[in-house]
């Protein structure tokens, strides 16, 4: 009996295993993840409260880029000014000098260098170029590598004005500027050099030329010169007055080697 009650017993299960009803099949279901909401696009138009302000930025873009296309056009200017401005600084003296060296005494020299309106000129031509060269960016730059060349710490064995001035030389502006000052300057001693010899029978040419290459040694030959003929240093008409000129008589006339009108019509 009880080998036959452990035989019913999974055969009752067994059949209440085939009485009891399946469970349901479920389909298996794989669910999207939420889709994000849409964003409104930057070009997208604005809402009505903000049409107003829209209008407003874009007039302030336009203003902006319109004072930006003016500073660059009126930068460009500037520079291609600077640009034939030194150029002509360069070569405009060139000429002169070379009249009173090949031509001391022709009447062309005389009638074109006898007058100051050459160095006039040239120093109105400078006077442009500083006044160009100062609406530059590095215009400020420059005054304060000036205040280092002029800075006495240190003298004279500092080496703080030679550094300051070759800075200063990396300055475009400067260099504008300073090239055609020493021009201007190396045709104004020259024409002194040059009066003073016609005035006193002096050679000048080899005086004049080292002025225009090198300026200042020029001046110092014309006095070489001078002292090597027998002649007294150049006074330039910057002698001292006698004593007839300092009791207020009128001084006479300085000797000049440009002949008269009279004598030129005769």
């Amino acid at each position: 009996s009880r080998a036959s009650h452990s035989l019913a017993v999974p055969h009752a299960l067994k059949a209440k295993a085939m009485r009891t009803p399946a469970a349901p099949h479920r389909a298996l279901t794989v669910s999207s993840p939420p889709r994000p909401r849409a964003r409104r696009l930057a070009f997208a138009p604005a809402p009505p409260g903000h049409a107003v302000s829209g209008r407003a930025g874009t007039a302030s873009g336009e203003r902006s880029v319109r004072v930006l296309a003016e500073a660059a056009a009126a930068a460009e200017g500037a520079q291609a000014f600077l640009n034939a401005a030194f150029s002509t600084a360069t070569f405009a003296p060139q000429p002169f000098f070379l009249l009173m060296v090949l031509l001391p005494r022709a009447q062309l020299t005389k009638g074109v260098m006898g007058s100051p309106v050459p160095i006039l000129a040239l120093s109105a031509l400078h006077l442009s170029i500083v006044l160009a060269a100062a609406s530059q960016d590095d215009a400020v730059q420059q005054i304060a590598l000036f205040a280092d060349v002029f800075n006495p710490s240190g003298f004279p064995f500092s080496d703080g004005p030679f550094r300051g001035m070759q800075r200063l030389f990396e300055v475009p502006g400067f260099i504008a500027e300073e090239w055609p000052h020493v021009l201007a300057w190396d045709l104004f001693v020259a024409r002194m050099i040059w009066l003073d010899g016609l005035s006193r029978g002096v050679f000048t040419a080899h005086s004049i030329l080292l002025c225009n290459f090198i300026g200042p040694p020029g001046l110092l030959l014309h006095a070489l010169t001078c002292l090597a003929t027998g002649r007294a240093l150049p006074d330039f008409g910057l002698a001292p007055a006698g004593p007839a000129q300092a009791a207020g008589a009128p001084a006479a006339p300085p000797a000049t080697a440009l002949p008269p009108r009279r004598a030129a019509a005769a």
